[in-house]
């Protein structure tokens, strides 16, 4: 009995023979359509990570300005230019740390600014699912805003300005007044009360400055008004000045000049003398006139008739007063 055995089908391997070689492209293909699309994507993290690299550089410039507000900006762009892969974890966690440390110097300064919906906002950047919901001192700080008790909210932006600016206004005082420039001192105080009539620190300033004027004038004022009068009272007892000129025939000319006042009346005193006196049963009224006559005959050294002499008054004493 002779058994025959079926061949193998080569029909698949015809097909397989046939198919090959349109089958190779079309993998080939495949292949560098998928390492265009590798090599895309890793161009485009790199570009992002240089991205977020120059985002970095920037916030760190603005935290030493202390620009807050634009350091989260910064920051936070430096956040989402990184994906969160293993590739880029540590980085990532970098930068994040840095925008959540902006972000809280920001709040807190919205704080001091009297802007505590600000500063709620900011807070509640942090706490984004996309970031961290559990970060702790955003969570207290929260915490804070929200609790009614904790910050005095009467204390509006425009309350801190006002306060900002008095304390401008007391530190240019106390300048002026250290450079003794006393009545520019006296008006910056003046102006602190104006915006704030119950600030002790003005009302002692203004003071301390009434005080420095009054030594001022003790010191340099008082002598030398006192020094000035001085000098008035010693010129009044000067000789008069002679002026010298030169008549027609150019020889010297003395003119006098008038005598006035105590010194002339000094001169004629000396000058003046009469030789003999003798009253008898004569009235003081008599008397006085029969000096004040000699005077004007014996006044031979005045040039001016209407000059010679010495007025001499008698002043009695009024009825009913003791005479002096």
């Amino acid at each position: 009995m002779i058994l025959f055995r079926p061949l193998p089908s080569l029909l698949p391997v015809a097909l397989a023979g046939a198919l090959l070689p349109a089958v190779v492209p079309e993998a080939q293909a495949q292949r560098r359509t998928i390492s265009a699309t590798t090599q895309a994507e890793v161009a485009r993290r790199q570009s992002l990570a240089a991205s977020s690299d120059d985002n970095l550089h920037r916030g760190d410039a603005d935290m030493i300005r202390e620009d807050y507000e634009q350091a989260m900006r910064e920051y936070r762009l430096a956040v989402d230019a990184l994906p969160a892969a293993p590739a880029t974890e540590e980085r990532r966690d970098a930068a994040m740390q840095k925008f959540f440390d902006a972000a809280m110097k920001l709040a807190e300064q919205r704080i001091t600014e009297g802007r505590y919906v600000d500063a709620e906002t900011t807070v509640k950047v942090v706490l984004r699912p996309e970031y961290d919901p559990t970060y702790k001192p955003a969570v207290k700080l929260l915490e804070h805003l929200e609790d009614p008790d904790y910050y005095n909210k009467t204390v509006g932006p425009k309350f801190v300005a006002k306060v900002q600016q008095v304390k401008q206004l007391l530190s240019d005082a106390q300048g002026f007044y250290a450079s003794a420039r006393y009545s520019l001192a006296y008006k910056r105080y003046e102006q602190v009360l104006s915006l704030d009539p119950e600030n002790d620190a003005a009302r002692k300033g203004m003071e301390q400055v009434d005080l420095a004027r009054y030594k001022h004038s003790e010191d340099t004022g008082y002598p030398q008004t006192r020094g000035h009068l001085l000098a008035d009272v010693a010129k009044g007892w000067e000789l008069p000045v002679r002026r010298n000129a030169l008549d027609a025939d150019g020889k010297a000319n003395i003119h006098r000049q008038p005598e006035e006042g105590t010194v002339l009346m000094n001169r004629k005193l000396q000058r003046i003398i009469i030789p003999h006196i003798e009253f008898r049963s004569t009235t003081i009224s008599d008397a006085v006139e029969y000096l004040r006559q000699e005077s004007v005959r014996l006044d031979t050294a005045e040039p001016d008739p209407e000059n010679r002499g010495i007025n001499i008054f008698l002043k009695l004493p009024v009825a009913g007063t003791a005479p002096r």
